[in-house]
């Protein structure tokens, strides 16, 4: 009988490397640059597609303007050969003076040119540009693994109570009983690790109520909070909602200050200013 080959159950001990998952989710950072990868795929295959491009395109340029004195180069005997040479020698810059000298050395001005033109595309440009390109993506991706990871947070924490003192499943709590969840240490743990401030939110809270009644929906109670994080990317409607805020407060206050001054001079008791009797001689 001929033996079972058991070479492919050898394939199984592939499945070791799910304990990199493991490895990933421990390093954040390393997840960031993973998933910043994916999203710039679309982004690497075009500079790689404007980079075959010029290889070809200059490539022909250089091979039409040495002649036939392109057989007697080494690198530039054939079209496909000056398109490696351009690869290893403008692309990856494999001691391009090397190539510059042979084409000096034979006055190959024009050849020279397109060389020269080609680095300053190929590399310097397209390449360099890919990167700035790579960078804002994973900033973008680090941004949004944020943000997720605080909304994530939140849900756990913040959105656990609040469901719990939702008694009749209504979807909708009045602010005291917010300020109630608030209270928590678990959330107020959560909330300084997203950087809200909750006396801040509370106000906040309380800003968009004035005038529209007293309960409001749990999820728009999430929204505002991660909209009231210290770390957020300045904006225009950021920047217009600060000053709106603002205006309520200083107007809360002097609303405040008026009643106040209102109830103390009710408090004072009026001065009688006639004089009595026995000093009216």
């Amino acid at each position: 009988a001929t033996p079972v080959s058991t070479a492919p159950l050898k394939l199984l001990r592939l499945l070791r490397l799910m304990r990199l998952v493991r490895l990933l989710r421990s390093l954040p950072e390393l997840v960031t640059l993973v998933n910043g990868l994916r999203a710039a795929v679309r982004a690497v295959a075009s500079s790689l597609f404007l980079t075959v491009f010029l290889i070809y395109v200059f490539a022909i340029i250089v091979y039409i303007n040495l002649g036939d004195a392109a057989e007697e180069l080494q690198g530039f005997e054939t079209l496909p050969v000056v398109m490696w040479t351009l690869v290893l020698r403008g692309s990856l810059l494999d001691e391009p003076t090397k190539t510059l000298d042979l084409l000096r050395a034979r006055e190959q001005w024009l050849a020279i040119i397109a060389v020269v033109a080609f680095i300053t595309l190929s590399c310097i440009t397209v390449l360099n540009m890919l990167v700035g390109i790579l960078v804002d993506v994973v900033q973008t991706v680090r941004i949004k693994d944020e943000e997720q990871y605080q909304v994530d947070l939140l849900k756990a924490t913040l959105l656990v109570i609040l469901k719990n003192i939702d008694s009749d499943n209504s979807g909708r709590l009045d602010t005291d009983e917010v300020a109630l969840a608030i209270e928590n240490p678990s959330v107020i743990e959560a909330l300084r690790e997203i950087k809200v401030d909750p006396v801040y939110f509370l106000e906040h809270l309380e800003m968009h109520l004035e005038g529209g009644g007293s309960a409001v929906d749990i999820e728009f109670v999430m929204k505002e909070i991660l909209a009231c994080r210290r770390d957020q990317k300045l904006t225009y409607g950021l920047l217009q909602h600060a000053l709106n805020f603002l205006k309520w407060e200083i107007k809360a206050d002097m609303l405040h200050y008026a009643t106040w001054s209102v109830e103390s001079s009710k408090e004072i008791a009026p001065v009688d200013r006639s004089m009595p009797t026995n000093q009216r001689s």
